[in-house]
């Protein structure tokens, strides 16, 4: 037989081999956010907790350094409170601080716990949630499926509906049932609501310039909203073009789209 095709078959083989292995590890957060976080939960005084099992959970990328963080973690939290957080559904905090004594004091304005800082339950919900920046929420059913995600604000809107569906479903949908009479509802909606855009911070310096609109980031150039997109920062303002308008918008300034 020829050395040179037992060679090649074997290198495949191994590589079809590996590629299952890292697969199934990444696929073992799927079974159980529950059994992903048991062993590596902690409160904000460090201790080891044990969690409470959930049907539903946020998972919450976050750090203190990061001011949209910091910006919208009060909101989550009077979310969490007014909308059955510990009860219906739990945050799950993964920190993204440079030590753990920053997670520690950050922790402090959460009603919530967290996993263990770079721990492997931390890494494990990092790969199977990956994202470009921070904050970042996903929610999740029980078995680590993806219910809502994407624009934070709209993920906790697309929940509280989620939350509320739940209560008068039949008993014969599956969750998964009610998310798709979720998505289905809200794409035969046909009148929208107009909203307010509250600029909250502006960037200049250095290259990247940037606002922060709502608590999200939006760089030159990004689209906020439709055709609502910011043109430019410049002199303490957020440029924003809607159409053919053009927006000068200081701190706190805002507009309806």
């Amino acid at each position: 037989m020829n050395h040179s095709f037992i060679k090649v078959s074997l290198i495949t083989f191994c590589s079809i081999l590996f590629f299952n292995v890292k697969t199934c590890q990444a696929g073992k957060l799927r079974n159980s956010v529950y059994k992903t976080t048991y062993n590596h939960t902690v409160d904000k005084r460090g201790k080891s907790v044990k969690p409470k099992e959930f049907d539903q959970y946020l998972i919450y990328f976050s750090a203190h350094w990061c001011p949209p963080c910091r910006a919208f973690t009060p909101l989550l939290a009077k979310y969490y409170k007014k909308n059955g957080g510990g009860t219906k559904f739990d945050v799950i905090f993964v920190s993204k601080d440079k030590d753990e004594d920053s997670m520690y004091g950050y922790m402090r304005q959460m009603p919530w716990n967290a996993v263990s800082f770079k721990g492997s339950a931390a890494k494990q919900l990092g790969k199977a949630y990956p994202s470009r920046g921070i904050p970042h929420l996903v929610a999740v059913n029980k078995n680590g499926k993806v219910l809502f995600q994407g624009n934070r604000n709209q993920v906790l809107e697309d929940f509280k509906k989620y939350l509320k569906t739940k209560k008068v479903a039949n008993t014969t949908d599956s969750k998964d049932d009610v998310v798709e009479k979720i998505v289905e509802k809200k794409s035969k909606r046909v009148i929208r609501i107009p909203r307010k855009y509250v600029v909250n911070a502006i960037m200049e310096s250095g290259k990247n310039k940037c606002a922060i609109i709502n608590g999200d980031v939006f760089q030159v150039g990004q689209t906020i909203v439709k055709s609502a997109v910011l043109e430019d920062v410049v002199n303490g303002k957020a440029v924003v073009t809607i159409g053919r308008r053009k927006l000068d918008l200081k701190v706190k300034a805002s507009f309806v789209y």
